[in-house]
């Protein structure tokens, strides 16, 4: 489901807002700064915005895993796409940390030692 959100949310509700969010989407196409993404940073929240010089920069040195662009205008496919990706690196983040967590590879281990224990 897509909740879009015009109005101003007031500071004390910010992050009921941004924890909630799946996806913070900034639709300027023009910017010279955002607090939001930034903002979006800080709760580590993926955002996806216009693809300009500005928000190249930011993503370059601050958010290559949160930060997504778009060209041209927004619209349904490019926020679906977006929430896609995010997803597909979710579950790839997940597998990895549940394939090769340390509690895993602890288990592996003893299992192995007791199998080698008892083919003596």
């Amino acid at each position: 489901m897509i909740k879009i959100i015009t109005k101003h949310i007031p500071d004390n509700k910010l992050q009921v807002y941004f924890k909630s969010a799946n996806l913070i989407i900034s639709p300027y196409k023009e910017v010279l700064n955002s607090g939001l993404i930034f903002l979006s940073l800080t709760f580590k929240k993926p955002i996806l915005v216009p693809n300009t010089k500005t928000f190249k920069e930011i993503k370059k040195d601050n958010g290559k895993n949160l930060i997504y662009m778009y060209h041209g205008s927004i619209n349904k496919s490019k926020i679906e796409k977006t929430l896609n990706e995010i997803k597909r690196k979710n579950k790839i983040k997940y597998l990895s940390h549940s394939i090769m967590s340390w509690k895993k590879i602890a288990i592996l281990t003893i299992d192995a030692y007791k199998e080698v224990l008892n083919a003596k």
